[in-house]
């Protein structure tokens, strides 16, 4: 038991430091990361879109957009569902809650925990697609506005995967739609992260081995995935 809290310990420490060197990229270095290429890319397809009227385009940009997200929202929330029937169902609540009320550290309690943080990540995965839909949602009004410099303080907001200096320089009235898209879009990145950890927690159900090597196998995926060189 000792040797798979190690290597549990380990995988989870590979995870946090491969995201918090692409944060750091992001925030310092976004030309080096997809992410950032895919925010300078959306906001110069707003100010073309604006630019030109092109009303037609936007709305079937926007309309997959939505499309995709709501389908990925509703898979997550069905497979949460189900995680959950099998955790806390009529014949597993009294098992289920004994384990978790008994302080002693048992393999029962270990995996019903593994199942926890899947119900997490799929709840984690519902939620961030339903914000990327509500920011789409909204881009569909703000991009058939003329633009206008009246409400730009309250947009300008810092964002956790936008870092709005970055982006180009758009027109001060562009800047609200660009960046209301881009928030949308990094929701939308969140949620298919959470997808992406889902591969790596799945393989743990079976032992922190299998965790350690589906980790390192999504993080090579994810090196590609996430660099623009």
């Amino acid at each position: 038991m000792q040797e798979q809290l190690i290597l549990s310990g380990l995988t989870l420490t590979v995870l946090v430091v491969y995201h918090g060197r692409l944060f750091f990229l992001l925030k310092r270095h976004p030309e080096r990361t997809s992410i950032g290429i895919s925010n300078h890319m959306r906001t110069r397809w707003v100010a073309r879109i604006m630019g030109e009227n092109r009303d037609v385009l936007a709305v079937q940009t926007l309309r997959n957009l939505t499309m995709a997200a709501s389908f990925l929202a509703s898979t997550a929330i069905m497979v949460d569902l189900w995680l959950m029937n099998a955790v806390l169902g009529d014949s597993a609540r009294e098992n289920t809650f004994k384990f978790l009320a008994d302080e002693a550290f048992s393999l029962e309690k270990w995996w019903i925990l593994k199942l926890l943080i899947l119900i997490m990540i799929f709840m984690f995965c519902f939620f961030n697609f339903m914000l990327s839909i509500r920011y789409y949602n909204l881009v569909a009004v703000y991009i058939n506005v003329a633009p206008d410099d009246s409400n730009i303080r309250y947009f300008q907001k810092p964002g956790f995967l936008i870092d709005m200096s970055q982006l180009p320089n758009v027109g001060a009235g562009l800047r609200p739609v660009a960046e209301t898209l881009n928030r949308g879009a990094a929701h939308y990145t969140l949620g298919m992260r959470g997808y992406y950890f889902v591969i790596p927690f799945s393989l743990w159900l079976f032992g922190a081995g299998w965790f350690l090597f589906g980790t390192l196998f999504m993080l090579v995926v994810l090196r590609r995935v996430d660099s623009s060189e």
